[in-house]
Parts: structure tokens; C-alpha cells; sequence
């Protein structure tokens, strides 16, 4: 599959039953070399390493970029789920085993970081290197709103309205919507995304993603949690940071790091999507030296 007509680069299209759920995925690479999972963000797909992954190794790499359950290709939540963090480590677990995947590495990119974090600590013997692309764990929640933010979101779960996804009379206007999305981007970085995440409908173009990927999430975890989690990571981690991206890069925003017992991070020029949009070939080099 060639998901845009700026690269001549293809990736082999596949899709697994996990005994869960059927997840889509895209791989390229060396079929025998050392496993590279790679995880994207909320809302968009496994396209956002499409620029990238060409850049890698692929000599010693078999890489593996699934579309997170509800999102792309993969199938959704079956009605009256949730979406959940855990549940998503749960179903990439599930994923690996089905591929047979025992020890691999991971590439996280926001969400997708987000859920490496969790999976490399809940299960610290499978997974050898963690690569992050601005994350750094889950957003946490305060305390004194929990009781508060959870009324919220158990309304909204619970409600019988589906949330409306926005109807497009083109692939352009979904294409320019998309660039003034989560972490602004360029036409050409909002290209590829929407090549794998919109579908035709008979009023225009929609996303394929799961409406209810919006619903507020039931309950966060507290900063006391997340630094549990961090600190049952034995994976080697490296973070990669965006200069322009959504962690703070200051000594609060790096605060993290230190729970981290194998760790080294950088700061790159460029936005919440610099691996697909500012700096793929500076992204692409960190990570081969990472992952050699």
C-alpha cells in the first residue's frame, strides 16, 4: 500500500483476530529482524510513521504500526464498551500475541507513547526499548475533581446521543480540517493521515475513527500512579521531546524522567507531530541510534 503519492514507499497492509477484537496494521522492513511496534496518537492512525519509517533501519528492523483499536482500519469497540488506557495495553498485548511477537521494542507517539509507558510496565520482560515522541505518561487527574469529572463522563457514556463526526464534501476540506486538528500541521503531514482515516459516505467524507473515542475518560490516574507506573519500567527509554510540542520542556515538564531508571531524552525543533511533519529524517536518526 502507497499511502500518499508524495513517497514511492509501500507498506504490506495486514489484519489480525486477536480473540478480542480484528486490528489492522501496516509493516515494512526485514520480516525476521527484531520487532518494532509502533503505537500513534489519538484520533489519528498508523500513517503518522509513514515518513519515518522508511528513514529507519529496516535492515535489522521488522516494523509494525497498528491502528489502535477504533481508530483506522481496525474494528471498534462493540456498543455499551469503553475506551479505556488499560484496555488499550490489554488489546496490544492481545495483538502481539496473536503476530507471536514475544520480545520487541516500541515507538510511542503521544497516546501511543502514553500506552507504551503503561505496556512496558506491565510487562517488563517482553519489551527491551521504549522510544517516546513527546510523552511522557497519561495526563493526571487532581483529586479533589475525581468525583466531579467522573458524574461528567458517566453522563456522556451513558448517553443514547452518539457523537456527531463532521461530514465533508471533500477529501481537500477533510484534509484542511485535519491541519487545524490536535498538534497543528502541515497540508502534507494532514495528508497522510486522512489518506487511512477517512471513508466515503453518501453525503461526502467522514473519519473512520469510533465516535466515542471524544467521551471524557471515566477516571484518571493521580501523579502518584503515573510515577508508579514509571518507576516499574525496566525498559532502556528514550524520550524525544518537541520544542514546540505538548510536554513542557522546563524542569516540571521533565519531572518524569527521573522516575525512569534507564532513560536519556532530547528536545527537537518542531510540533506535537515533528516525526511526520517537522524533522522526520532528525527523529529517524535519534531513533536508529536508539534502536541499534
Amino acid at each position: 500500500m502507497n499511502l500518499h503519492n508524495q513517497e514511492p514507499f509501500t507498506f504490506t497492509e495486514g489484519k489480525v483476530d486477536t480473540g478480542r477484537m480484528h486490528l489492522a496494521y501496516i509493516e515494512c522492513g526485514n520480516p525476521d529482524g527484531f520487532p518494532l511496534l509502533a503505537l500513534h496518537g489519538w484520533l489519528d492512525n498508523a500513517a503518522t510513521f509513514a515518513r519515518i519509517a522508511p528513514l529507519l533501519d529496516l535492515t535489522k528492523i521488522r516494523f509494525i504500526a497498528l491502528d489502535l483499536p477504533g481508530h483506522g482500519y481496525s474494528e471498534h469497540r462493540p456498543n455499551g464498551d469503553i475506551y479505556h488506557l488499560l484496555e488499550y495495553v490489554v488489546e496490544c498485548e492481545a495483538f502481539a500475541r496473536a503476530l507471536n511477537i514475544r520480545q520487541f521494542d516500541i515507538l510511542g507517539h503521544s497516546l501511543g507513547g502514553v500506552i507504551g509507558m503503561l505496556w512496558a510496565a506491565g510487562a517488563p520482560a517482553t519489551i527491551r526499548k521504549l522510544a517516546l515522541i513527546d510523552s511522557l505518561g497519561p495526563f493526571a487527574g487532581k483529586e479533589s475533581k475525581v468525583a466531579a469529572n467522573f458524574q461528567e463522563a458517566l453522563e456522556k457514556t451513558l448517553s443514547t446521543t452518539t457523537p456527531k463526526k463532521p461530514v465533508y464534501p471533500s477529501i481537500e476540506e477533510a484534509i484542511t480540517a485535519r491541519m487545524s486538528g490536535i498538534g497543528n500541521i502541515s497540508r502534507e503531514a494532514a495528508g497522510y493521515l486522512v489518506a487511512r482515516g477517512l471513508k466515503k459516505i453518501s453525503e461526502g467524507f467522514t473519519w473512520r475513527s469510533d465516535a466515542r473515542l471524544t467521551h471524557p475518560s471515566l477516571v484518571r490516574f493521580t501523579e502518584g500512579q503515573i510515577e508508579g507506573f514509571l518507576k516499574g519500567v525496566e525498559a532502556e527509554v528514550l524520550c524525544i521531546l518537541a520544542s514546540k510540542g505538548f510536554i513542557a520542556v522546563n524542569e516540571k515538564g521533565l519531572g518524569r524522567l527521573n522516575f525512569l531508571k534507564n532513560k536519556r531524552h532530547c528536545i527537537l525543533q518542531g510540533g506535537h507531530h515533528l516525526h511526520l511533519d517537522d524533522a522526520p529524517q532528525t527523529v529517524a536518526d535519534e531513533l536508529n541510534r536508539f534502536f541499534q
